[in-house]
């Protein structure tokens, strides 16, 4: 991930950052967001360079909590749905 813009109106400069959240360096202002994405099976050799709009790059943190949003409730209805069984079968033995 890195930030990319002109230095001077010449220069094209490449300013690293640790993580996708991370804000403009200082002394970078107008610059954008970079992120390189590679992957074996459709990339061939080199990485290709995205430009990180914040609306369509999500953290891994931010998938698996979505997820979680959908799952934990569906596992609870099931949960609940089986126990309602076991008690079933117990009360009419």
């Amino acid at each position: 991930m890195y930030y990319q813009g002109v230095r001077d109106g010449v220069e094209t400069e490449r300013v690293a950052v640790d993580s996708l959240d991370a804000e403009c360096p200082e002394g970078c202002p107008g610059y954008a967001k970079y992120v390189s994405l590679y992957s074996p099976e459709y990339h061939g050799e080199q990485p290709v360079a995205v430009r990180a709009d914040d609306d369509l790059l999500v953290s891994m943190n931010e998938e698996i909590i979505d997820s979680l949003k959908i799952a934990v409730p569906i596992l609870c209805f099931w949960v609940a749905v089986s126990i309602s069984f076991v008690t079933y079968g117990r009360m009419t033995q």
